[in-house]
C-alpha cells in the first residue's frame, strides 16, 4: 500500500555556530516531524477493523506480544518479526583496561534497536512525501 508522509522544514545548525560562514553542510534539510502518537487502543481498534478480533482481544493480543518481546530480549535472544523486522538489545557501557574489570556492572543503560525487515524497507522505499 503506497502511503504519502508528510514532513516539516527543520534547521539544521551549522557546526561552528556562525550561519554566515559557508559550508558543505546544508542549513536546512526536510526533517520528520510526527502528526502525533497512536496509542495501543487505537493501534487495537484498526487491528480488529481488518480482522475477526474484537477490540478487546486485539489489547489482549498487543499486551502479550510487548511481554514475549521483552522476556526473550531479556532472555538474550534477538526477536525476528518475520519480513517486519528484528529487534535487539544494545549496551552502553563504561570501559575498562582490563577484560577482567569488564563486568555487568559497567553497562550503564539498555536499548532496545529495531532492524526493519525486506517488507518494510520496501514498503517505506515506496513512500511519497509532501510538505505539510
Amino acid at each position: 500500500m503506497l502511503k504519502t508522509t508528510n514532513y516539516v522544514d527543520i534547521i539544521f545548525k551549522n557546526p561552528t555556530g556562525e550561519s554566515t560562514q559557508p559550508t558543505s553542510r546544508p542549513e536546512m534539510v526536510p526533517g520528520s516531524q510526527p502528526r502525533g502518537t497512536k496509542t495501543e487502543k487505537e493501534i487495537a481498534e484498526a487491528l480488529s477493523k481488518n480482522t475477526t478480533l474484537s477490540r478487546g482481544e486485539a489489547v489482549l493480543v498487543l499486551d502479550e506480544l510487548q511481554a514475549v518481546i521483552q522476556n526473550a530480549l531479556l532472555d538474550g535472544y534477538s526477536v525476528q518479526m518475520g519480513d517486519w523486522g528484528s529487534f535487539h538489545l544494545t549496551f552502553n557501557c563504561t570501559g575498562t583496561d582490563t577484560e577482567a574489570e569488564c563486568t555487568a556492572d559497567k553497562i550503564t543503560s539498555v536499548n532496545i534497536r529495531f532492524r526493519p525487515g525486506k517488507q518494510m524497507k520496501e514498503a517505506l522505499a515506496k513512500a511519497t512525501f509532501v510538505a505539510r
